[in-house]
């Protein structure tokens, strides 16, 4: 459960647009073309095969 006093402080935070959580490890923006198979993708970005196996599959 979160206190009350945590709970304030989310709600405040998001009201000033501020995000919370862990930054997403690679974003479309930093994708590179569609074109390449995934696991040079992953390696190149330092991140896992399955990461970009699932942002390919959201974008």
């Amino acid at each position: 459960m979160i206190p009350e006093r945590q709970r304030e402080a989310i709600s405040a935070a998001k009201q000033h647009g501020v995000s919370n959580g862990r930054k997403p490890a690679l974003t479309a923006e930093r994708a590179p073309a569609t074109d390449r198979t995934l696991a040079p993708v992953a390696s190149s970005a330092g991140i896992s095969y399955e990461t970009v196996q699932l942002l390919a599959t959201t974008t």
